[in-house]
């Protein structure tokens, strides 16, 4: 079949909550499992688990209807390019693929496992627990020939009977706290430091496009609930609640604020548009994971309470210039710096990071005196050379400034 996809195109309904690398109008295709593939068992019986047999005339319709969008666009009167998306949980190994390469010729698939992943570790891992390693083997999880769309939530978390992850992590603590006139309680500084996490992470490690359902890039406390016989046909929650996000009394405006900045951080640097990432480190203990990816360094401490001192990872660049930090206080953060600190090995980092904090940074040339031979001792004079403090606040320079300082041994 081929239809309207409320997923797909919300893409384009907040402009700034997602950024797929086109900036064309989208012709929405969702693919439904039945559509491509047959989802009967061999026997002619029902099955949950859908066969290996292509159900060749719906696979036909889409190589055509995805042939005549993007190259007979023109003859039917539509001038720009156009993006196809699909929504699809066979994994049709072929869906992305043009049409005379004997794909279905979609631009994009989305990555409709990501979702119940977070919902998964939000439900049954607690606070500083969080299983990253695999977190990153999901979001990483995916054919390099599908371009595929991350998202961490959907619509179907937004419907009555089920929960965003914004509730689950802060509750009905939303109701009560989420003004800035009343104190910042440890549940909704938990919950909204860690939904900065989830959406960093799926975005910089989930694929190369990132979509956001309309509400949820602030937080929107309230389900969705269309009329219906057992809610008396009501219309009271079948809408969008934008006037918590325009109150700037209300601490909502920071997760929309900082969703607009990784999205333009996206943007400027490129990371959807770069192949996969690379893994510097990934330490449950700590709950540290750090990566690289389009010559950027991601940094995250998971845990809320702990900080990580001195962690050494190895890296491919020099990296000095701050991106984006989720501890900055536009977006209800501490102003905490991450500090690191160079040693003799080449391209070895140590890394302090601050609990419940992400920070990306830039590769540079940095001017520090050169690294000692490989026979320098961990005691010896230089075999830590020079700190770089990147942040801002009490304990770091301002406005995200770099900062030398010398290390005693």
């Amino acid at each position: 079949t081929l239809s309207s996809s409320s997923a797909a195109s919300d893409v384009y309904k907040r402009q700034h909550a997602a950024r797929v690398p086109r900036a064309s109008p989208p012709a929405c295709c969702s693919l439904a499992r039945s559509s491509s593939v047959d989802s009967h068992g061999s026997d002619g019986s029902s099955s949950s688990t859908p066969s290996s047999e292509l159900d060749i005339d719906a696979a036909v319709y889409l190589m055509l209807a995805n042939s005549m969008l993007h190259e007979e666009r023109e003859h039917f009167g539509l001038p720009l390019p156009l993006t196809t998306v699909a929504e699809e949980c066979s994994g049709h190994c072929a869906l992305c693929l043009p049409p005379a390469r004997g794909g279905l010729g979609f631009d994009y698939r989305l990555a409709i496992g990501i979702p119940p992943l977070w919902i998964h570790v939000l439900a049954e891992s607690p606070p500083g627990r969080w299983p990253l390693a695999h977190v990153a083997s999901e979001l990483c999880k995916r054919r390099l020939c599908d371009r595929t769309i991350a998202y961490a939530e959907c619509h179907d978390h937004s419907l009555v009977g089920a929960q965003t992850l914004a509730f689950r992590l802060m509750g009905t603590d939303m109701y009560h706290h989420m003004s800035r006139l009343s104190p910042l309680t440890p549940r909704i500084e938990y919950g909204v430091a860690a939904l900065k996490l989830v959406r960093l992470l799926t975005s910089a490690l989930g694929g190369d496009g990132y979509l956001n359902f309309m509400g949820n890039e602030f937080g929107h406390p309230q389900w969705v609930d269309f009329p219906r016989e057992g809610n008396a046909y009501s219309l009271d929650k079948a809408r969008r609640r934008w006037d918590l996000v325009d109150d700037p009394l209300l601490r909502y405006r920071w997760l929309y604020d900082y969703d607009r900045a990784l999205n333009e951080a996206a943007e400027a640097h490129g990371w959807l548009h770069a192949p996969h990432a690379r893994l510097a480190c990934v330490d449950e203990g700590v709950q540290l994971i750090a990566f690289e990816r389009a010559r950027l360094l991601f940094v995250v401490n998971a845990h809320p309470e702990q900080p990580v001192q001195a962690y050494p990872v190895c890296v491919s660049g020099d990296y000095s210039t701050l991106v984006l930090s989720t501890d900055d206080a536009l977006w209800g953060g501490r102003s905490r710096s991450l500090v690191l600190q160079r040693t003799v090995r080449p391209h070895e980092l140590l890394l302090t990071v601050p609990p419940a904090c992400a920070f990306i940074l830039a590769s540079c040339d940095l001017d520090v005196r050169p690294a000692e031979p490989w026979g320098a001792t961990a005691g010896a004079p230089g075999a830590a050379h020079a700190a770089i403090a990147l942040g801002g606040g009490v304990d770091g320079p301002q406005g995200g400034a770099v900062l030398f300082t010398p290390l005693i041994p």
